[in-house]
């Protein structure tokens, strides 16, 4: 009897621990998150914390990854994609320090240069240099920035900035769009062809760039569309057309995350911006702010922000475009994205 009974306990134990089929409870391990991956959520989580209709790229190398938020629907031109166009405004003016380094580079203009070279009906031109306009030191400010109506030609677009400015005549920092059309007018004149011209031939396409382009060159559906009401393709062509080679081209997101990459590849032009942008109470020189090894630009019309930053000594770099947060804010954002970013998180990536 007493056999029978240990017997009988002894199967009930095995049916316990899943011998006659009855399955055990399995207990999973915590997923692991990888650094790369921890820090695309964060970066995304501030993106969708501040309700951005946008896109980020981030990485090191020729090949970014993107981080996207979207508010509107996937098949919506209101998405901002990687390939479709975007209004760059200010990050233009990097184009256009790039053109005169190659100027200066053959030999065929020096930043000691003075206006009055080539445009000596402007105020105080014996006073200004290639430098000075470069570093946003000229005296010259922007009196209207919206023309009232589409300026389709370099020579009109020109016109109509030289006939809306003013000039201190002292050297002081004004961040103006005046200096950068007055750049992209000599640009024209020292090479003997137009600014798009001389900027295809010796910028974009040797570096293999083919998604930056004049707004003249593009139609409304390949242009990512603002989610203000009131910026309308009309008006934000008004806007472009007066900021000749100061904010007239467009970008896919793809198309200036080359752009940047050939700039921290190519050693010579980033230290020569760099080493003229040292020289200045503010460290800017050809398009972009200088700070240690790192390097940032912004640019925004009504309805849409584009940033655009780096680090030399990390090689890392972002793109941040947004048709929804006015410049402002989009700058505060990027102090967030910064913080996470540019970090020992982001060093640290798997």
């Amino acid at each position: 009897m007493k056999r029978r009974w240990l017997f009988g306990t002894a199967l009930g134990l095995l049916a316990g621990i899943g011998i006659t089929g009855v399955r055990p409870r399995i207990v999973h391990a915590p997923e692991v998150i990888s650094t790369t991956k921890r820090l695309q959520l964060t970066l995304k989580d501030v993106l969708k914390s501040n309700h951005v209709n946008g896109i980020l790229l981030i990485g090191s190398d020729d090949t970014p990854t993107v981080i996207q938020n979207s508010l509107v629907g996937a098949n919506s031109q209101r998405v901002v994609s990687s390939h479709r166009y975007f209004p760059t405004a200010s990050l233009q003016k990097l184009l256009t320090g790039l053109a005169i380094y190659t100027l200066v580079k053959e030999g065929k203009l020096s930043v000691n240069t003075t206006l009055a070279t080539y445009y000596p009906q402007v105020a105080h031109a014996k006073e200004i240099t290639i430098g000075w306009l470069m570093s946003h030191t000229s005296g010259l400010a922007d009196t209207q920035t919206v023309a009232p109506r589409v300026l389709m030609s370099q020579s009109e677009q020109v016109k109509y900035s030289l006939a809306h400015y003013k000039s201190s005549g002292k050297e002081t920092w004004n961040y103006s769009n005046i200096d950068y059309v007055l750049l992209a007018a000599i640009v024209s004149k020292v090479s003997g062809e137009s600014y798009d011209q001389f900027v295809r031939d010796k910028i974009l396409a040797p570096w293999g760039i083919k998604e930056i382009k004049p707004f003249s060159a593009l139609k409304a559906s390949q242009v990512s569309k603002s989610l203000l009401p009131t910026a309308s393709w009309t008006s934000l062509r008004r806007a472009m057309s007066a900021t000749f080679g100061a904010g007239n081209y467009l970008a896919t997101p793809v198309g200036y995350w080359q752009l940047i990459s050939h700039l921290m590849d190519d050693q010579a032009a980033s230290t020569w911006l760099h080493k003229y942008a040292d020289q200045k109470t503010v460290s800017y020189f050809g398009g972009i702010y200088f700070s240690g090894n790192s390097f940032h630009a912004n640019g925004g019309y009504a309805g849409y922000s584009a940033i655009a930053s780096g680090d030399f000594s990390t090689q890392q770099r972002m793109i941040f475009f947004t048709n929804n947060i006015n410049l402002g804010t989009a700058k505060t954002i990027r102090t967030q994205l910064n913080r996470y970013y540019y970090s020992k998180l982001a060093q640290e990536l798997d």
